[in-house]
């Protein structure tokens, strides 16, 4: 019922990962690991072309699932709402115009149920959000855990290079095609790492805002025009600490 594609770098983590999915899934599944692609965009659709099943789950390769029988959970969501097209465990229910992390908005606006590591080798159970409500909708989800509806028609943009912004821009797709994106709360997964916002980052972050500028912002929470200001100045903090870095 469900295919799960995972871009892999490191063959420890694919190997730990794929035996976990296989104890914790609870439903017929296929698996495409795809490797040694220039792009995650491009390794993501490849993923989705070799597919067998109408529900696509793309996952980093450094998570592992907690939660027992997660995959019918997820496909009761897509079940239970034909215009839901894609599904996350972290995202904001706003995204500003001006470019920005998916992060960067009001906290009430932040979506979250995952066990992050730290750098300082602590973990925290984020879990917030969500109140009495078993889904919430949103403007952007993180891309640790993407599952989309094949029906919603979406694909990854092959020309953004690189492994950052494909989160966002599949998010924006699916929106455009007239389907809906939101965060659960019952599939806990624990997640191994953070983000790095680096050049390629901020690269991949003005292509995809220069794509969508005709239906940005979107907002379903609190952000407003305070938190446009707030992210030029954060994203003017980004341009300032990558000329340092790289000079």
């Amino acid at each position: 019922m469900i295919s799960i594609v995972i871009c892999s770098k490191q063959k420890n983590l694919r190997d730990q990962l794929v035996s976990n999915i296989a104890e914790t899934i609870g439903c017929p599944y296929d698996l495409q690991i795809i490797t040694d692609r220039a792009s995650i965009t491009q390794a993501y659709e490849e993923g989705l072309a070799l597919s067998q099943h109408p529900i696509c789950l793309f996952v980093h390769e450094d998570i592992l699932f907690h939660t027992k029988n997660w995959g019918a959970i997820l496909v009761s969501h897509f079940k239970k709402n034909s215009q839901l097209g894609l599904v996350g465990i972290a995202g904001s229910k706003s995204k500003t115009f001006i470019p920005s992390a998916w992060w960067d908005c009001p906290e009430e606006d932040k979506v979250i149920r995952v066990i992050q590591h730290k750098p300082n080798g602590s973990k925290e159970d984020q879990n917030q959000g969500f109140g009495s409500e078993k889904i919430v909708e949103v403007a952007i989800i993180d891309g640790v855990f993407m599952a989309l509806h094949k029906e919603s028609g979406a694909h990854f943009d092959q020309t953004l290079t690189g492994f950052h912004g494909y989160d966002l821009d599949i998010s924006l797709a699916v929106q455009e095609k007239g389907y809906k994106v939101a965060v659960i709360p019952e599939i806990v997964v624990e997640h191994y790492s953070l983000g790095n916002l680096h050049q390629g980052w901020l690269s991949a972050i003005l292509h995809v805002h220069r794509k969508y500028k005709h239906v940005l912002p979107i907002h379903f929470g609190s952000a407003g025009i305070g938190q446009e200001f707030k992210n030029l100045i954060q994203l003017f903090k980004h341009y300032v600490n990558l000329v340092r870095k790289n000079s």
